[in-house]
């Protein structure tokens, strides 16, 4: 009588002896890539918040570069509202940008 059992492709994924290993290494990787948050001068924190005023003016979509975790990310949002309080804008999809995480806007016409 054959006993065989095949265990399929359980017999081939890699081995683990080490536990945490991988989680520990996937972190250091991310942590490697890593940038560091850029300093804005004052001239260029007085443009973003001219290009933030027109913006809710005339109710235009803005191009909006923040930085986010240590990698810099870009999204297109429309302006609900200011929390002057907390710093932040609140776009119309709920989402929220703190004001020292913006590098960069863009009116998109």
């Amino acid at each position: 009588m054959n006993n065989y059992h095949d265990r399929g492709i359980i017999k081939w994924l890699p081995f683990d002896g080490l536990a945490g290993f991988h989680d520990m290494l996937s972190e250091m990787l991310f942590n490697m890539n890593k940038a560091s948050m850029p300093q804005l001068l004052e001239d260029r924190l007085e443009d973003l918040n001219r290009t933030l005023q027109e913006a809710i003016e005339t109710q235009k979509e803005l191009y909006v570069k923040y930085f986010d975790n240590g990698q810099f990310k870009d999204d297109l949002i429309s302006i609900k509202s200011i929390d002057p309080i907390k710093k932040i804008i609140i776009s119309r999809y709920k989402k929220q940008y703190h004001l020292s995480q913006i590098i960069d806007l863009k009116l998109i016409d």
